[in-house]
C-alpha cells in the first residue's frame, strides 16, 4: 500500500465514495491530500480538495462542503448523510452551484461502517497481493530468527559487521534479500487526446540518474535507494518509451460505473502490453534489455511500475485512478519472466520520489505500510520512516532503523542487561552509518529497543526533529494497535517511535511528529530528562509491563554523531504473603506462589498482582502495596513491597451450563432477528474451529448465509437465572470470530430479564479473534433473581461468523467464617509493670509495655477449624490464665469455632522477691520480716521495663535471722542459671541471732 495524505484525516474521517466489494478485481486509489480539477457535463469546471489512501478517501470543495460522485450523470453533488448515518446521499445541487441552505460543512458517514467497510477492502487486496505473508516471511529470516552470535556486543565490537546479510532464503517476491543490483520495469504510456508532456529521457533521469534534481528533487529514485541502504542496493529501473494506446484516454477513464475500481487501470496495462510485444522489434531490441530485471521464484518481476500520461480521472476509485494491485493473470515476456504485480499511477505534470519510492519499498523489499489503517491513529512511524508518513514528496524520509534491519542494511550492536558504556550513533553517511544498537527483552527474539541517530539533513531534511530516535519494537504486534497498555497478546503498535515528550501524539491522532519527540538534551517537553529507563516518562518498559535493566541517560547535543550512556537499573523486591486457598501471578512474570514468595523487578516499575482462588475458595482482597478489593492490584514499585492476599473458603455451584451438543435450541434459550435480515443463530454440525474443545460436534453460530446481507442485528438469549443466593457470579464462554470480521459483538446483562435494561460486560469488533472468556459479572447479578444475558451480533456484513460454545455460570456464597476477639487483660503488681503476648492461628495481640491498658484484636476463621492460642509473659509479668473459648488455667488454649467467640487472656506483673514456697514481695525487707528462720529468700534479676536495662534493688536491708538470700531469678523464679541481682544500699547483719547465706548477688 502507499503513504498515507500528508495532512492525517482526523478521527472519524470517511469515505465519500466507496467501491463496493464484488470482485477479486478491484482496487483502489493511491493516497493523495491535494486538489483535483473536474469538469462537470456543462463544463463547469470546479477544484475539489481530496485526502486518502488506496481504501478510504473524502472529497470536499473549497468551501469545506462535502461531495458525492453520481456516475448517472457524471457530475458531482453536495452530499448529506443518510438516514441511517451510514452512507451518503445526494442532496440533487450540482457542487459548482450554491450549496443548500442549512448544509452542514465537513459531513461524514458513520465512522464504523466505513472503517470496517475500509478494513474488508484491505483484506481482499492483501490476500492478493500477499505482501503480509511477504512481511512474515521476511522478519522470521531477518529479524526474530536472529540470534545473537550474529551480532556484536557493545562490549565486545564496537564496529560490528552488519547483521544479515548473505541469507539464502527464498522469498515470493522478492526471491534474495534487498542487497546489491536489483532491476525494476517502468511501462509509459500516453494517448492521442492526451499525449506525454515529460519526456521517457526525463523520466529515465528521475529512475537511474546518478545526480537528478528535476522537479526539486533530491536525487534519484536509484540514488535514494543507494543512500538508504549506505550503498548496499542499486536499484534501476528499465524504461520502455511511451507506448502510445490505439484507442484514446477516454475509452479506458470511464467513470460512469461506480464499481469498476482499477478494471480501467488494469484493462490499460494489458492492452499496452499487447501493443508493446507485438512491435517488430520487440524480440530483437526490446526484449533483450528485459533480462536483467529482477524475479521472484516463481518469475514474476518484483517491481512493475506504470505511468500514463496526463492527469487521472478526478473521481476516486473510477476510471484511470492511481493504485497498486495484481493483473488478472500474470503476463509472460517471453523470457521466462512475468509481470503480475504492479503500482500505476499518472505523469502529470511532474515527478515526486515520495509515491515512487514507497510503492517501491513494498514491490522491491516487501516492506508494510506503518501507519494506521483505522485512521483512529497515526501508526508507530509517523514523519520518521519513508513507510509512514515520511513517504511523500520530493525528498521522502529515510527508511526507519527497523526496516533497514529487515533488508540487511544495518550494522547491529547489541547490548545486554549488564552492559556499562558510552553508545556512539552516526546519521550521516560515514563511517558508522546504518549502526543501530539494540536492547532484546531476555528470552524473547521478537522484542527489543533500537537507537538511531536521526538529523535535519540530506534524506531527513524534513523531519520534525532531530536526535537519538529509540524504537520499540514488537515483531508480533498490530500496525493498527495504537494501545499503550501493558499486556502479553501484542495488542499494541509492531513499531513504535517512543515519543520523548511522553504526549504519544501518534497514538492519540493529534501529529505525525513534532520537535520533541526524539532525545536531545534541549528538547523542552515538560517531562523530558535526557534519560530513557525504568521510572522516566516515557518509560523503559517491555509491552508486558517488565521494567528494562538498562538505564539509558546523557543524550549528547544533536549532531551528526551523538553519544548516551548505558548502565544497569536498580531493583526493588516484591514480597507476596497469601492466606487461604488460592495462587497469586503478576504480570510481568515473577511472582508466582501457592504460599508466600517474592521477586526482583526493575525499581519504579508497575507490577499486576492477579489472585485466582481454587475451586472450593474465593478471593476476599487485598491489603499493602496501596492495594485493597478484588480486582487486580498494581504496585508501584519506588520500594520493596510486600502485599498481602486473602482467599476464604466458598461453595462453587454451576447455574447454567451449556454446550450446544443436542442440535437444537436449548430449553428456555430465545432466538430473536432484529434487523429481520433473515440471519439468525443456529447450530453448526460439526465443531472444529480453532476454540473447539470436543463435544458431539454442535455450537451455537451467528451467521448471515447470504452474500451480500448487512447490517445484521441478532441475539442469542439464555434462560432467566435466579442468583438470588450468590455474593460471587461468574460468566464464562468460548468465542470465535470466523473470516475478516466487520461487525461487533456484545455480551449484554439484565438484571430484570428481557425487559432489560441491558448492560455491556464484553464487547469486540476484531478479524478472527479466539477466545476463552471470563467475566465476573457479580455487580449486575449477585443477589438478583432474573438475570438474562444476551449475546447481540449487530453491523456484521459479509457472510462473517460469531461463534459461542459452553455457556457456563457459576455462583459463589463464601463459607461462614466466625470471628474471634482476643482480649489481652493486665494487672500491674507493685512497681513493677510488664505485659505479654497472645498470638497464635492468625492473632497477635499484646498490650501497651509498661501500661495497665487492655488489648484486643480480632480475626475470622472458617466454621469448625480449630484455633491454638499460646500466651507469653515478658521480663516482668506472669500470665495468670483464660476465660472464654472452653478454656482455663496458665497452659495452651485450643478450641472448635463455629460461632463468633471471645477469649481473654490476662496478665499480672511479677513480684520482684519471693520465699521459696511461700509469697511473693515487692522488696527484700518485707520478703525477710515475713520469711521464718532458715528460709530461703529468691529475688529477680530486676530490669527497667522501657530499656530493659539492669535494675538493683535500692534499699537498705538488715537481716536478724538466719536466711539465706539467692539473687538472678526470672519472673516465674524457676532459674537463675548464670544470672545475678544487685542490691544497692546498706546490708546489716544483726548480732542477735542474725546471719546470712549469698548466692548470685552483687552488693554495691
Amino acid at each position: 500500500m502507499r503513504h498515507p495524505s500528508y495532512k492525517r484525516l482526523s478521527v472519524g474521517i470517511l469515505f465519500a465514495l466507496l467501491c463496493v466489494l464484488a470482485s477479486s478485481a478491484l482496487v483502489w486509489a493511491a493516497p493523495f491530500a491535494k486538489d483535483f480539477q473536474f469538469t462537470q457535463p456543462d463544463n463547469s469546471r470546479i477544484t475539489l480538495q481530496g485526502q486518502g489512501d488506496e481504501f478510504h478517501a473524502v472529497f470536499e470543495t473549497k468551501t469545506g462542503y462535502t461531495v458525492l460522485f453520481d456516475p448517472k450523470t457524471k457530475a458531482y453533488y453536495y452530499a448529506t448523510r443518510a438516514a441511517d448515518g451510514k452512507s451518503l446521499v445526494s442532496t440533487g445541487v450540482l457542487a459548482h452551484d450554491k450549496p443548500p441552505r442549512g448544509l452542514n460543512q465537513h459531513i461524514r458517514i458513520d465512522a464504523a461502517a466505513a472503517a470496517a467497510a475500509a478494513r474488508a477492502k484491505r483484506a481482499k487486496w492483501d490476500q492478493e497481493i500477499g505482501l503480509s505473508e511477504r512481511w512474515k516471511q521476511l522478519k522470521a529470516k531477518k529479524l526474530g530468527e536472529l540470534k545473537k552470535s550474529d551480532s556484536p556486543t557493545l562490549e565486545s565490537a564496537p564496529e560490528a559487521s552488519a547483521t544479515g546479510n548473505g541469507s539464502s532464503s527464498v522469498l515470493a517476491p522478492p526471491s534474495s534479500t534487498t542487497l546489491g543490483v536489483k532491476q525494476g520495469l517502468t511501462l509509459l504510456i500516453d494517448f492521442s487526446d492526451d499525449p506525454a508532456t515529460i519526456a521517457d529521457s526525463e523520466i529515465d533521469s528521475f529512475l537511474n540518474s546518478d545526480s537528478y534534481s528535476g522537479y526539486g528533487n533530491n536525487g534519484s529514485v536509484k540514488k535514494y535507494f543507494s543512500d538508504v541502504s549506505n550503498g548496499q542496493l542499486t536499484y534501476t529501473n528499465v524504461v520502455i518509451a511511451y507506448v502510445r494506446m490505439a484507442q484514446p484516454k477516454s475509452y479506458y477513464n470511464d467513470i460512469s460505473v461506480d464499481d469498476n475500481c482499477g478494471d480501467q487501470g488494469r484493462l490499460l496495462i494489458n492492452d499496452a502490453l499487447a501493443i508493446l510485444k507485438a512491435r517488430p522489434d520487440y524480440t530483437s531490441t526490446i526484449l533483450p534489455t528485459l533480462n536483467a530485471l529482477t524475479a521472484d521464484a516463481y518469475g514474476n518481476v518484483a517491481a512493475f511500475n506504470v505511468y500514463f500520461a496526463g492527469a487521472t480521472s478526478g473521481v476516486w476509485s473510477n476510471g484511470l485512478w492511481p493504485h497498486s494491485w495484481v493483473l488478472a493473470s500474470p503476463v509472460a515476456l517471453g523470457n521466462g519472466k512475468n509481470l503480475y504485480y504492479y503500482q500505476i499511477t499518472n505523469v502529470g505534470s511532474s515527478l515526486e520520489l515520495g509515491t515512487f519510492c514507497h510503492e517501491n519499498g513494498h514491490m522491491l523489499c516487501d516492506f508494510p505500510d506503518l501507519y494506521d489503517y483505522d485512521y483512529d491513529s497515526i501508526g508507530g512511524a509517523g514523519k520518521f520512516s519513508l513507510m509512514g508518513y515520511g513517504g511523500g514528496g520530493t525528498n521522502p524520509s529515510q527508511v526507519d532503523a527497523y526496516l533497514k534491519r529487515a533488508a540487511g542494511w544495518a550494522t547491529t550492536i547489541d547490548l545486554t542487561s549488564v552492559s556499562n558504556s558510552t553508545a556512539s550513533l552516526t546519521a550521516a553517511p560515514t563511517s558508522g552509518y546504518n549502526t543501530f544498537y539494540r536492547y532484546q527483552k531476555p528470552g524473547v527474539s521478537t522484542e527489543y529497543y533500537l537507537f538511531e541517530n536521526r538529523q535535519k539533513t540530506g534524506r531527513d531534511s524534513g523531519l520534525p526533529a532531530a536526535g537519538i530516535a529509540i524504537w520499540h519494537v514488537d515483531e508480533l504486534g498490530d500496525r493498527d494497535n495504537q494501545s499503550l497498555t501493558p499486556n502479553t497478546s501484542h495488542a499494541n503498535y509492531e513499531l513504535t517511535l517512543v515519543q520523548a515528550d511522553n504526549l504519544w501524539h501518534f497514538e492519540n491522532n493529534q501529529n505525525s511528529g513534532d520537535a520533541n519527540d526524539l532525545y536531545y538534551p534541549a528538547n523542552t517537553a515538560t517531562a523530558y530528562s535526557n534519560a530513557f529507563h525504568a521510572s522516566s516518562l516515557p518509560s523503559a518498559v517491555w509491552w508486558d509491563g517488565t521494567g528494562s535493566a538498562l538505564t539509558f541517560n546523557s543524550f549528547s547535543t544533536s549532531a551528526a554523531t551523538m553519544t548516551f550512556s548505558v548502565a544497569p537499573a536498580v531493583t526493588r523486591t516484591l514480597t507476596v504473603s497469601k492466606t487461604g486457598s488460592g495462587t497469586i501471578s503478576s504480570s510481568p512474570a515473577g511472582i508466582s506462589c501457592g504460599s508466600s514468595c517474592s521477586n526482583s523487578f526493575v525499581q519504579n516499575s508497575s507490577v499486576i498482582l492477579t489472585a485466582t482462588a481454587d475451586s472450593n475458595a474465593m478471593f476476599s482482597g487485598w491489603s499493602g502495596g496501596g492495594c485493597s478489593g478484588t480486582g487486580t492490584c498494581t504496585v508501584s514499585l519506588t520500594t520493596d513491597t510486600t502485599v498481602s492476599a486473602s482467599f476464604v473458603p466458598a461453595t462453587t455451584t454451576t447455574v447454567l451450563s451449556e454446550s450446544f451438543d443436542a442440535g437444537t435450541t436449548p430449553t428456555g434459550w430465545s432466538i430473536t432477528d432484529n434487523a429481520g435480515t433473515g440471519a439468525v443463530w443456529r447450530f453448526d454440525n460439526p465443531q472444529g474451529y480453532p476454540n473447539d474443545t470436543g463435544g458431539t460436534g454442535n455450537f451455537a453460530i451467528a451467521d448471515s448465509d447470504y452474500a451480500g446481507t448487512v447490517n445484521m442485528d441478532t441475539e442469542l438469549r439464555t434462560p432467566v437465572l435466579n442468583l438470588a443466593a450468590y455474593s460471587v457470579v461468574l460468566l464464562k464462554f468460548k468465542t470465535f470470530f470466523d473470516h475478516y470480521s466487520s461487525e461487533i459483538a456484545n455480551v449484554d446483562i439484565s438484571s430484570n430479564g428481557a425487559a432489560g435494561p441491558w448492560t455491556t460486560v464484553w464487547s469486540k469488533s476484531l478479524v478472527d479473534y479466539i477466545g476463552s472468556e471470563q467475566i465476573d459479572i457479580s455487580s449486575l447479578a449477585a443477589g438478583r433473581s432474573n438475570v438474562m444475558v444476551r449475546f447481540r451480533y449487530y453491523n456484521a456484513n459479509y457472510d462473517n461468523d460469531w461463534d459461542i460454545d459452553d455457556v457456563v455460570v457459576t455462583g459463589i456464597i463464601p463459607v461462614s467464617q466466625p470471628t474471634l476477639t482476643v482480649n489481652h487483660a493486665y494487672t500491674a503488681a507493685g512497681v513493677v509493670k510488664g505485659g505479654g503476648s497472645i498470638s497464635g492461628s492468625g492473632i497477635s495481640c499484646s498490650s501497651v509495655n509498661g501500661g495497665t491498658k487492655t488489648g484486643t484484636c480480632s480475626a475470622s476463621f472458617n466454621s469448625g477449624s480449630t484455633v491454638t492460642l499460646a500466651a507469653a509473659a515478658d521480663a516482668n509479668s506472669t500470665f495468670s490464665g483464660w476465660s472464654g473459648g472452653g478454656c482455663s488455667g496458665i497452659g495452651g488454649c485450643s478450641f472448635s469455632i463455629t460461632a463468633d467467640t471471645t477469649v481473654t487472656g490476662s496478665f499480672a506483673g511479677a513480684y520482684k522477691v519471693r520465699i521459696s514456697g511461700g509469697n511473693g514481695y515487692d522488696t527484700l525487707t518485707l520478703a525477710h520480716t515475713n520469711a521464718a528462720s532458715g528460709a530461703t529468700i529468691l529475688a529477680r534479676q530486676l530490669h527497667n521495663a522501657t530499656t530493659l536495662a539492669e535494675e538493683p534493688f535500692t534499699e537498705n536491708l538488715t537481716v536478724t535471722k538466719a536466711v539465706t538470700l539467692k539473687g538472678g531469678y526470672n519472673a516465674g523464679f524457676s532459674s537463675n542459671a548464670g544470672l545475678y541481682s544487685t542490691l544497692s544500699g546498706i546490708l546489716t547483719i544483726g548480732d542477735a541471732g542474725g546471719s546470712l547465706t549469698v548466692e548470685n548477688l552483687i552488693i554495691r
